[in-house]
């Protein structure tokens, strides 16, 4: 790979700042901020000394070469454990196995071209999965949370219908009520409707849950 002194850099390349082992990697921090992670035994043939430049596209092509095997392999095996958004993917490729993010993108695009990772059908999942235990502002939440844009998480959730909404809300809260040894009634609507709306249901989906929850617990 071609490398020049500090002196001579200039262009595309990028200084050598810092040389040091982070969790069993060689790190390597250009002074522009940019971080590379490298496994000690692939390490490139030319000394990694502070204030060599090398070339910031010869260096991507060597990272790629190196990282890009291990983070498909890592990305598929998440996904095998359980489906995750692209940024759930991006964030572990990145912020847990330490690839580059040139590298993670690599991969987010192939396994996206593949048919393997799908926001719109991973929502679309989420919702149906969620919705039998929680409101669709809290579903929102948790699917902004990990990385999926509004509007996927938006049309995601016109499939929830709102009447089967309210009766699971009604199931919530005739547990809740069950449960409970409150008997003034005022206080026990503070507890089922503020329970309800911790699970993501709005105000209006609460307050009609606890009446229908109540008539059916005289009777």
């Amino acid at each position: 790979m071609e490398m020049k002194q500090k002196q001579d850099a200039g262009g595309n390349r990028e200084i050598i700042d810092c040389v040091e082992t982070v969790r069993g990697k060689v790190a390597i921090t250009f002074e522009s901020g940019w971080r590379v992670f490298l496994p000690r035994d692939r390490l490139p043939s030319f000394p990694l000394e502070t204030g060599t430049a090398v070339d910031r596209e010869t260096f991507l092509q060597y990272i790629r070469i190196v990282q890009y095997p291990a983070a498909l392999d890592r990305a598929v095996a998440l996904l095998a454990m359980k489906p995750c958004s692209s940024r759930e993917i991006e964030r572990k490729l990145v912020d847990v196995y330490r690839c580059d993010q040139d590298v993670a993108d690599l991969v987010l695009y192939k396994l996206t071209k593949e048919g393997l990772l799908d926001d719109k059908d991973f929502s679309e999942q989420w919702v149906h999965a969620r919705m039998k235990k929680y409101g669709a502002s809290r579903i929102y939440r948790e699917l902004l949370a990990m990385g999926v844009d509004r509007e996927t998480v938006r049309r995601a959730l016109e499939s929830c219908d709102e009447e089967e909404q309210l009766q699971t809300a009604v199931s919530l809260a005739e547990k809740k009520i069950r449960a409970s040894r409150e008997n003034d009634r005022s206080k026990l609507f503070r507890q089922v409707t503020g329970m309800l709306q911790r699970r993501g249901y709005s105000w209006d989906t609460a307050k009609k849950a606890f009446d229908q929850a109540m008539e059916t617990w005289r009777e």
